[in-house]
């Protein structure tokens, strides 16, 4: 007899209008065990994903009187609010955060939570006022709401998202969600308070997954620093992903959360972008794809194409050299951090986008005691050398200067490099360069030739 009353009522729960979409399967408790109706979305071999989520109790234990003053205009009994509903109600909620239906992420029905669940409505964000205002105008979840039948209730807000969770007496005890199982079916982090007792808290959850049910990763890109999507050399680049699934109206739906970035993997071809300890980073200017894909299920994947810009200040990495441009319009550069290496050669240009920057300054203390370099080769282009630039460079026993253009070299530039160091200058400025190089920290053994 029971069994035959839990199929008539699971049959009745399933005319009740929960929300715009209905569920493409239903599971319910038939006094012995859980049936599922339908498995075309329920997945057995769900994958596991985490995001960060905030419980709002605060604000949830507000929703009641809004709700029990709705059911007073229509003569429907008041609900009881019960912190076991409260604590199924949260994790509905925290759910709805990347599968915004009334189906759970693994593709059950609600009611495979919790013995208690007989009636939810789901809402987007807002304070509990505005969430209530808007389900009464949304006639489906009106009806919930107002329900006779309901007597207890229980209130979700995890990152905005709502949840209500409704229960005929005949269902809620007080002792357990499961009469014949108890420990099944108990929501997360269960521990049973009093009503209005729980306080707001943020942790990592998280859900189980059939990623069958999705349809993309949608992913964002934004400069770190700016928080916006112009993406310029030397950056370093924040990417932030989400699941994507389509409602049947044909909508895309975008759940309001952000996969953890150990979810999902970032992929890119080419030298314009490069994995660091800092994060990704621009190295070069043009046009790169980059994809992201889900770790666990790599079916799921988005791409997407950004173009990298130059600006004045854009750094970038050659031959383990870091330039900096000084001047977009007339294509300079300053070298700003040496090679860590033997042999350096100081380029006349370098390019950026396909196109030739000259190199024309190397800036103060770009060789400062980097002591493996015993060569330095500095180009054509360059017409200044900046204060202390191979200052204790102690290994340092060449420097080749082909620029005939040097106009400038800093205080102490040469200091500290080796005392019987060789500088090789061209023949048409030897007397200059020699009086320029004068008094720059060099022991008087380094000869200028």
């Amino acid at each position: 007899m029971k069994k035959f009353i839990w199929i008539v009522v699971a049959m009745m729960m399933l005319l009740i209008t929960k929300m715009d979409v209905q569920a493409d399967s239903y599971t319910y408790w038939d006094g012995s065990g859980w049936v599922t109706d339908s498995s075309e979305m329920y997945t057995s071999n769900p994958i596991e994903i985490s995001y960060p989520v905030t419980y709002d109790y605060e604000e949830a234990y507000k929703m009641l009187e809004y709700v029990n003053a709705e059911r007073r205009k229509v003569g429907a009994p008041e609900l009881i609010m019960k912190d076991e509903l409260m604590d199924v109600a949260m994790q509905r909620a925290a759910e709805a955060n990347i599968y915004f239906e009334h189906i759970r992420p693994d593709g059950s029905a609600p009611e495979s939570l919790s013995y208690y669940i007989y009636g939810e409505n789901l809402c987007g964000g807002g304070s509990a006022k505005s969430a209530t205002q808007s389900l009464v105008n949304s006639s489906g979840h009106y009806e919930t709401m107002i329900d006779p039948q309901y007597k207890y209730v229980g209130f979700g807000r995890a990152n905005g998202c709502w949840a209500q969770v409704f229960c005929v007496e005949e269902v809620y005890h007080e002792n357990g969600f499961d009469l014949y199982n108890p420990s099944n079916n108990k929501p997360v982090e269960w521990d049973k308070m009093g009503c209005y007792d729980r306080k707001n808290y943020s942790k990592k959850f998280t859900a189980k997954v059939n990623p069958k049910m999705y349809d993309d990763i949608s992913f964002g890109i934004t400069a770190v620093g700016s928080g916006v999507d112009e993406y310029y050399v030397g950056e370093y680049l924040n990417v932030s992903a989400s699941l994507n699934y389509t409602v049947r109206q044909g909508k895309t739906y975008a759940p309001p959360h952000t996969l953890d970035k150990s979810e999902y993997e970032i992929s890119f071809k080419g030298s314009k972008l490069k994995l660091t300890d800092k994060g990704i980073q621009c190295m070069d200017g043009g046009t790169v794809k980059v994809t992201v894909a889900l770790k666990d299920y790599p079916q799921l994947k988005a791409t997407k194409e950004i173009k990298i810009k130059v600006k004045k200040g854009s750094i970038v990495t050659r031959n383990g050299c870091q330039f900096k441009v000084t001047d977009k319009a007339k294509k300079t550069v300053s070298l700003i951090k040496g090679a860590n290496k033997k042999k350096v050669t100081i380029p006349e240009t370098i390019k950026i986008d396909g196109k030739k920057y000259k190199v024309t300054k190397i800036e103060s203390q770009a060789f400062k005691s980097i002591t493996k370099v015993t060569e330095v080769t500095i180009g054509e282009n360059v017409i200044s050398l900046g204060r202390e630039a191979f200052a204790n460079c102690s290994n340092l026993k060449k420097i080749t200067v082909k620029s005939t253009k040097l106009k400038s070299v800093g205080k102490n530039a040469f200091k500290g490099i080796k005392k019987k160091a060789t500088i090789k200058v061209p023949k048409s400025k030897l007397k200059k360069y020699k009086a320029l190089f004068k008094g720059k920290g060099q022991s008087k053994k380094v000869k200028i030739k």
